[in-house]
């Protein structure tokens, strides 16, 4: 359940500081914030995903190559289905 925060009581450019959650322990990744003791704070999670060079992606395609998984797809017709128009969820004609 989500609940509003009164606008008083958030600021409207709250700083942000990197830091890895484990468990219930926050561990700072660059200079933690200087704050009062026992001081609440709002948490917001962004969680962020690794970078990838890609090699994985390409080795994946060049094994759906050797095995000419998509040998049975006419590449003209499969464009023309994804193009296609849809209705538009929620929209009448």
């Amino acid at each position: 359940m989500l609940r509003s925060i009164p606008p008083d009581q958030t600021s409207t450019m709250s700083p942000t500081y990197r830091a890895i959650l484990r468990g219930n322990q926050v561990i700072w990744l660059d200079t933690p914030p200087t704050l009062p003791e026992s001081t609440e704070v709002l948490v917001t999670l962004s969680t962020v995903v690794p970078r990838s060079d890609g090699r994985k992606m390409a080795e994946s395609l060049e094994k759906l190559a050797t095995r000419h998984a998509f040998a049975d797809i006419d590449p003209v017709q499969w464009q023309r289905e994804m193009r296609r128009d849809r209705p538009l969820h929620g929209r009448e004609n």
